[in-house]
């Protein structure tokens, strides 16, 4: 004998209402997994390109192959703190934080923590004298990195800082007196 419940037709669409309720909740859960897994990428992405332009900053005066030397400045020229990091950025997928959408001194603070010009801003690199230490800071919009419109986190802007020491050396001269083969005799 096959028993038949009579309460068990009235519950066919429940699963599906249950569903429909249960989904905006996983939709939300799983958006904010994703917005914070973005804002820990774009600040692991701003502190390696701030690393980026303390390596470029180090030098302070870049050796040309003819002898010649280049200063090394906080941005404007090649090469600069703001291209490496820049580049770094691009390089990493960041492609909205253009030279048209943020500027090179809203991307990139430098500043010296020791030394003749410690906290003194306006200063580039090419001033430092080796040994002085510094700091890189990369200043990323939040609205050039973010991959969704939800705005389930809204900072303004990630941050990345490097510090650094500066390894500038005294300038290598040239030889001006070439040597000249004499055959022996």
């Amino acid at each position: 004998m096959i028993l038949i419940d009579p309460q068990r037709g009235r519950r066919t669409a429940v699963a599906a209402v249950e569903f429909a309720v249960i989904l905006p909740l996983l939709f939300m859960l799983l958006a904010g997994v994703l917005e914070v897994a973005r804002l820990v990428q774009v600040t692991q992405i701003a502190v390696f390109a701030a690393r980026e332009g303390a390596r470029t900053a180090s030098q302070g005066v870049l050796l040309l192959p003819n002898g010649a030397t280049t200063n090394i400045l906080v941005s404007g020229s090649d090469p600069s703190v703001a291209d490496s990091a820049r580049t770094y950025l691009t390089g990493s997928g960041l492609n909205r934080v253009t030279t048209t959408n943020v500027t090179d001194t809203q991307l990139v603070n430098f500043v010296f923590t020791s030394g003749t010009y410690s906290g003194v801003s306006g200063k580039n690199p090419s001033d430092g004298s080796k040994g002085d230490y510094f700091k890189v800071t990369v200043t990323v919009p939040w609205q050039y990195a973010r991959w969704s419109t939800l705005q389930l986190l809204n900072p303004n802007s990630v941050i990345g800082e490097a510090t650094g020491v500066m390894m500038v050396d005294k300038p290598l001269g040239t030889f001006t007196d070439v040597p000249t083969w004499v055959e022996p005799s």
